[in-house]
């Protein structure tokens, strides 16, 4: 029943935000209405029995005390493509781990961002927006990484059982070890 999805998806919301009019001076009203709009957007866009979900509502909750923490007055409809970048500025500059002391990486980066920009998506499809914020903001560069195949010994193994006797066989190794090294 789709009552309770939405009434699902409201407590859920509910009980990760943390007291948002202790820190950023909304009243209870806006408070409700932000849950209620993140309720809605993590259901049209994410399915609540999968971890994306709360990942979803996660990446909001963030946004969300970020803008309370830097522009207090801000509603969604008033975020624009400077707030979001800053937030992704933030992103990178934060403690993610304590232990570690490690911040964000470029995919959790991305991650927040694929979220704001559904969340805003939502925002445009009901017309509360004219514009989305994020359209214009192009995702931190994630790394690619070559995979380690092999290692130098199980080069050097490969070659040798490719062995054969004779000069012929000698030049091909000594050729084969030149042409792996370059």
């Amino acid at each position: 029943n789709l009552e309770d999805l939405i009434k699902l998806s409201k407590d859920e919301v509910r009980k990760t935000l943390p007291k948002v009019e202790e820190v950023s001076g909304y009243t209870q009203t806006q408070i409700d209405k932000m849950t209620d709009e993140i309720a809605i957007a993590a259901i049209k866009f994410q399915d609540l029995k999968n971890s994306i979900a709360s990942g979803y509502i996660f990446s909001l909750e963030d946004f969300a005390r970020f803008v309370a923490d830097n522009h207090p007055t801000l509603t969604p409809e008033q975020v624009t493509t400077e707030h979001i970048r800053g937030y992704i500025l933030d992103l990178g500059s934060r403690v993610a781990d304590e232990q570690t002391g490690t911040t964000y990486t470029a995919t959790s980066q991305s991650r927040r961002l694929s979220s704001l920009r559904s969340f805003f998506h939502l925002l445009l499809i009901e017309n509360r927006i004219t514009e989305n914020p994020t359209e214009q903001i192009e995702g931190p560069k994630i790394g690619r990484y070559l995979p380690d195949v092999l290692s130098p010994e199980e080069v050097e193994a490969i070659i040798e059982a490719t062995a054969h006797t004779g000069k012929q066989a000698i030049r091909n190794r000594s050729r084969n070890r030149k042409r792996i090294r370059v």
